[in-house]
């Protein structure tokens, strides 16, 4: 599983709101909606994880995302075309990640260099307290295919 960590741990991610709609945290001054976290208080320092395949994936120049707090801007760092499928590595919150797209002949490919914005469902969003996520463990999160660390061994796209 790879998982796009938005500051884990860091002291700059910090729960602005909790509440049944579920979490708003502020990365480096960026707003971010997540699920519920039921242990995040108003001022807590947490960590908010989106697993890289539920993540969606779109041209900065399409509509707006239905929710811009769920939504980061990224570049596409290059794009691997496996049949029915579309790998996308994209720099996005100081990560590169790999999402990964159904290939369709009405679909356009998104180029190197391209802006996009990266969106989820708030529900898929996990925001844990900080405590409960070690940096190490958010490196290890990242590692693997599609991210900017790699685990020996391991081929990256």
């Amino acid at each position: 599983m790879h998982v796009l960590g938005i500051d884990a741990g860091g002291t700059k991610t910090v729960c602005l709101l909790a509440d049944e709609r579920g979490t708003i945290v502020s990365v480096n001054g960026t707003h971010l909606r997540g699920g519920r976290a039921e242990e995040s208080r108003t001022g807590d320092r947490v960590a908010m994880v989106v697993r890289a395949e539920v993540a969606q994936l779109a041209s900065a120049s399409d509509a707006a995302p239905a929710d811009p707090l769920a939504s980061m801007r990224g570049t596409v760092a290059d794009a691997l075309f496996v049949g029915a499928v579309t790998h996308y590595r994209v720099d996005v919150a100081g990560r590169r990640v790999t999402i990964s797209r159904p290939s369709r002949e009405d679909t356009i490919v998104l180029a190197a260099g391209q802006a996009v914005m990266v969106t989820w469902d708030p529900n898929d969003a996990y925001v844990l307290p900080a405590d409960e996520m070690t940096q190490s463990e958010a490196d290890r999160s990242t590692s693997g295919p599609g991210s900017s660390k790699s685990r020996p061994g391991r081929r990256t796209l």
